[in-house]
């Protein structure tokens, strides 16, 4: 949509797999110009904060809808959309981002662990793109690797909550239950 914020992965349906939810950011029209003027007007005039809040109503109201798509495990046809945008675009580290996620999600780690490099290569400062390569590195039974990936993602964003359970589960896997308790507390 025009106004998209904040989309959300997560298992709507109760199926199994993660499904996209696209909010809307805003419920009127900031950006119209002529009453952004009469505000600023407004302001001058040195208005009432309820007068001002009167006006701010005159924003033209925004009918962008909140989207929802359902998953329907179409890998396949996400991966080849995916391909296609990568082979016009070979640096584009948002299209490898998401194919690797494609990948990890069929199970096929080498290839999600690939497009997570190249995404990472492109985009160095991107927490999910750290930590989802740890996932693949831990369901591969490499947890060192894992946990390396998961100290990334949580160095770049610290309040990652996520990557501290995923480096919680990979401490677990090794058998590390202090530091695995530690990151699950966190």
């Amino acid at each position: 949509t025009e106004w998209s914020w904040c989309p959300v992965f997560m298992d709507v349906d109760l199926d199994g797999r993660r499904d996209l939810i696209v909010s809307t950011g805003h419920e009127r029209d900031a950006q119209n110009i002529d009453i952004a003027r009469q505000l600023d007007a407004a302001r001058g005039e040195k208005r009432s904060w309820r007068e001002q809040m009167v006006l701010r109503r005159k924003f033209p109201k925004l009918e962008s809808p909140i989207l929802a798509f359902r998953n329907k495990g179409d890998l396949t046809r996400a991966i080849a959309d995916f391909d296609q945008a990568i082979k016009l675009e070979p640096s584009y580290a948002l299209a490898l981002y998401n194919r690797g996620s494609a990948y990890y999600e069929t199970r096929d780690h080498d290839r999600a662990i690939a497009d997570f490099d190249q995404a990472i290569k492109f985009s160095p400062n991107v927490a999910s793109a750290w930590h989802d390569r740890g996932l693949a590195y831990r369901d591969r039974g490499d947890n060192d690797r894992a946990i390396r990936d998961f100290d990334q993602a949580i160095k770049l964003n610290p309040k990652f909550a996520v990557a501290y359970a995923s480096r919680g589960l990979a401490h677990s896997n090794k058998r590390d239950y202090n530091r695995a308790i530690a990151d699950l507390d966190t």
